[in-house]
């Protein structure tokens, strides 16, 4: 019987579902990684192109999370724990919604970033991807091995914390800078806090996904 314990046709169908969801998901933070990536190189006609491909992502990742609400209903899916699941899906999809966002703000400010900052962005960046990565790998495992869990959960709070130690150091080396004024001090400081957020984002889904866990698993 499949991890979550239902009809066996309609388990297929809800676990393929939620599969091609996180794959959303998933791919959704990858290209924000890539669009942040380009933009800091100077690329901006690579970050237009994946800033689109972002959007059809995240509208996809609506629609199929959406049929898997409707596929819970419909069914009478997992009564006992079709709320901690909902939650789950709604807070995961807002992973992908962050990475749009972040991705429309740079759109919108076009922010210059120093080069002798790029660095610390780029290592932010790729911190704040890495938690919210494990995050749905961690999400995966809920809904296929639940003894699969911990793990990514505790990479999501490993890499939170190195995106907060990454955040820090690149905000106090903006503010210490005598080149900058201080309007451009504070844009740059403000698209630290939007990566960061990504991290810190996927370490509130990994505590909401931890106690469901838990449940699950008494």
């Amino acid at each position: 019987v499949p991890a979550m314990q239902l009809p066996f046709g309609r388990a297929r169908a809800l676990e393929s579902q939620v599969d091609a969801f996180l794959d959303l998901v998933a791919q959704g933070v990858l290209v924000m990684q890539e669009a942040v990536r380009a933009y800091i190189a100077g690329e901006i006609e690579e970050f237009e192109d994946r800033f689109e491909r972002i959007s059809d992502l995240e509208s996809q990742a609506d629609d199929v999370s959406r049929s898997v609400e409707t596929a819970l209903y419909t069914w009478s899916l997992l009564p006992e724990s079709r709320g901690d699941v909902l939650q789950i899906l709604e807070e995961t999809d807002s992973i992908i919604d962050m990475a749009k966002g972040i991705l429309g703000k740079f759109e919108v400010e076009m922010p210059e970033i120093p080069p002798e900052f790029r660095a610390g962005f780029l290592s932010l960046l790729d911190k704040s991807v890495a938690a919210a990565d494990q995050l749905v790998v961690a999400v995966r495992a809920y809904f296929q091995d639940l003894n699969q869990v911990k793990d990514p959960l505790n990479k999501v709070y490993f890499y939170e914390g190195e995106a907060d130690r990454a955040a820090l150091k690149l905000k106090k080396a903006i503010f210490r800078s005598s080149e900058l004024h201080l309007s451009h001090k504070a844009q740059l400081r403000y698209f630290a806090d939007k990566l960061e957020q990504l991290s810190d984002l996927a370490e509130d889904v990994a505590a909401i996904l931890g106690i469901a866990t838990i449940k699950r698993s008494v």
